[in-house]
């Protein structure tokens, strides 16, 4: 047998994971083979002082304290709001640009304002079914 095998034979042995066989061919080998042996000592002492870790469930106000502070969350939703604004207001001088423009074929202008008029729909969609489903969201109360 290879050294992962026998690695994987190891840790189902410490975990008491495998065959009455296989592990009888385990202690074989940490018989006649002592850097074994010792590499099970190793992983033994390595899952006690595992097992002896005691782990306790933070509160909430200690999640709260890891959570960007109301300054970080104010300047990020005004930074949304004014990028967003602005983004309209590029976009819709180009409609008004585009729609007086004597240039463009009218074909041209009616696939635009299908376009527009399409993204506008689907956006209005998706946004009406976030809302409804907002309502009956079971995590919208969690904090982190």
């Amino acid at each position: 047998m290879n050294q992962p095998d026998w690695d994987q034979l190891l840790t189902g042995y410490l975990d008491n994971e495998i065959t009455q066989q296989d592990r009888q061919r385990v202690e074989h080998q940490m018989a006649v083979d002592s850097d074994y042996r010792a590499q099970h000592d190793e992983l033994a002492a390595l899952q006690t002082e595992i097992s002896k870790l005691d782990y306790t469930h933070s509160k909430t106000t200690q999640w709260s304290e890891h959570a960007p502070d109301t300054t970080t969350r104010s300047s990020r939703s005004l930074g949304w709001v004014v990028c967003i604004l602005s983004y309209l207001l590029l976009i819709s001088y180009g409609i008004y640009e585009f729609a007086t423009s004597d240039d463009e074929n009218v074909l041209v202008k009616i696939a635009g304002l299908g376009i527009l008029l399409g993204t506008g729909l689907l956006l209005f969609s998706v946004m009406r079914q976030r809302r409804i489903e907002s309502k009956t969201d079971r995590y919208k109360d969690v904090q982190i």
